[in-house]
């Protein structure tokens, strides 16, 4: 698949419907909605809620509104994935009840490897079926349970060995603090480890970064304007490679400093289609800021799934960061731009919710 064709799929039934939709949430839902949205025959937005949480009066009826706001001429599939048939067929026809009478509405629910329609109709789902080859065939990647993608943001456990590194890390930034100083230095980490990352999901190895470099960028990105540059450097073909590097930026450093790379790795993940990534990240984001009692630049990733934004909004948003960025930030970016280094395939979209954030991710034609 070329860095920008979005695939193609042929779904034939319920089944493929059913078991393709974990490629597009990236994980296996558990007692989850998913909303997936389509027009002219492609899927615009994939959304995952928690049951727990869209059960609660008025807010699954939140959810779609938000949603058909956006997409007003969308036609839609309500999945319902639960081990309690009678809740979860209960929370379908609320769902389809609630849509815009225009809307062509088909619902399902699906209990562990079973799927049924609401006339009795059901199946077992086939995990080496045509169509999970094909989404394995083109990069789509799942994990299980939401909580093995968990993982991929989580900090380096404190321990002696990890605080004696962050001393000598921040110990060997420039002296000179001034801004083009902090910013050259921000691009030359930004350059050099994208271009020894592969995209994240892939599979593909990558150079490990060396924690000197993790640690240096996340501290470089508490200053405003290298936090601009990192999100402004990112693009749609280069996203996967920003999250793989700002996800393992996080791996690598102690909690401390968690609140800003997790900000770009959301970014990142939000612009390559990987909504359960931005959600998960986003979290950490917040969690870091409370317990710094900050708060700021989580909140600009916060808007963006809150308001059911897709990838194809990044050039906007990308517009105001850089209009409240100095000369110095867009005279850094100018010589940052490397594309043959930061090239790879971006195509979906999925945010998957906090407790009421539509998850939503687009998605491939069908």
């Amino acid at each position: 698949m070329s860095d920008t064709q979005i695939p193609r799929f042929r779904l034939e039934g319920p089944a493929d419907i059913a078991q393709f939709v974990p490629y597009l949430i990236g994980f296996t839902p558990e007692e989850s909605l998913v909303i997936v949205v389509m027009d002219d025959n492609q899927v615009q937005v994939t959304a995952r809620a928690d049951l727990a949480e869209v059960r609660q009066r008025g807010a699954v009826e939140d959810l779609l509104d938000r949603i058909w706001a956006r997409f007003p001429t969308a036609d839609a599939m309500l999945i319902a994935y639960t081990q309690h048939l009678e809740e979860g067929l209960a929370l379908l026809e609320r769902s389809a009840d609630h849509l815009p009478v225009a809307v062509l509405r088909q619902t399902m629910l699906v209990n562990q490897d079973t799927w049924r329609l609401p006339d009795g109709t059901h199946g077992r789902l086939n995990p080496s079926s045509r169509i999970t080859a094909e989404a394995a065939d083109h990069g789509l990647r799942k994990f299980t349970r939401r909580a093995d993608l968990e993982g991929s943001f989580a900090s380096a456990p404190d321990s002696p060995e990890l605080a004696k590194a962050v001393r000598a890390a921040l110990s060997d930034l420039p002296r000179h603090r001034d801004l083009p100083t902090l910013l050259e230095h921000t691009r030359d980490l930004l350059s050099r480890n994208l271009s020894t990352r592969a995209p994240f999901g892939s599979g593909r190895p990558s150079v490990m970064m060396s924690t000197a470099d993790a640690v240096q960028l996340a501290h470089l990105v508490k200053d405003r304007h290298a936090r601009d540059l990192a999100l402004a450097s990112i693009t749609k073909a280069s996203a996967p490679r920003h999250l793989a590097l700002w996800s393992e930026v996080l791996n690598r450093t102690p909690s401390s400093l968690a609140e800003v790379p997790a900000v770009i790795a959301g970014m990142a993940a939000w612009v390559a289609g990987d909504g359960a990534s931005a959600n998960i990240a986003l979290t950490r984001a917040q969690a870091a800021a409370t317990r710094l009692r900050a708060s700021g630049p989580a909140e600009l990733l916060g808007a963006v799934i809150d308001q059911v934004l897709p990838p194809s909004a990044w050039p906007s948003v990308r517009g105001r960061i850089l209009e409240h960025a100095g000369q110095a930030v867009h005279h850094t970016l100018i010589t940052h731009i490397r594309p043959a280094r930061t090239t790879t395939a971006a195509d979906a979209f999925t945010p998957e919710p906090g407790r009421s954030r539509p998850s939503t991710r687009t998605g491939p034609t069908l």
